[in-house]
């Protein structure tokens, strides 16, 4: 169902967009082919996510760019601790910290989106709906 848009969802589509061109620029700077493929795939879900959500706001989108957002705060985490699996373990890059704080950010940013809903226009909205 299409809700409409607030500030916070605003917001989270636009950073959902910028977490898919860093993973998208991945892709374009080569290197380890286990960082292309995943790069690859996950900048093709967010944009996927970040159409969807631009478009209708529905809970199906805001689920996409959440699940996309926690692999990617995963693999940062993962990243930065032991190594990615089947690579060697290295330091935090500027692209891996810049996609695991605008990861964090579309986490915060949808639960705002529903916070703001719930106290806008004195409308409530289902217990359900989210």
């Amino acid at each position: 169902m299409k809700v409409e848009h607030s500030w916070a969802s605003r917001s989270a589509v636009v950073v959902t967009a910028a977490l898919a061109l860093v993973q998208l620029a991945w892709v374009l700077d080569g290197g380890d082919a286990l960082v292309v493929t995943v790069g690859g795939f996950l900048g093709l879900l967010t944009a996927l996510a970040t159409a969807k959500m631009a478009r209708d706001n529905c809970f199906e989108s805001r689920l996409a760019a959440c699940s996309v957002a926690s692999i990617q705060v995963a693999a940062v985490a993962l990243a930065a601790t032991l190594g990615l699996p089947g690579a060697e373990h290295r330091a935090l890059s500027g692209h891996l910290a810049l996609a695991g704080a605008l990861a964090a950010a579309v986490l915060v940013l949808v639960p705002l989106d529903r916070l703001a809903r719930s106290h806008g226009r004195g409308h409530v909205p289902p217990p359900y709906a989210l």
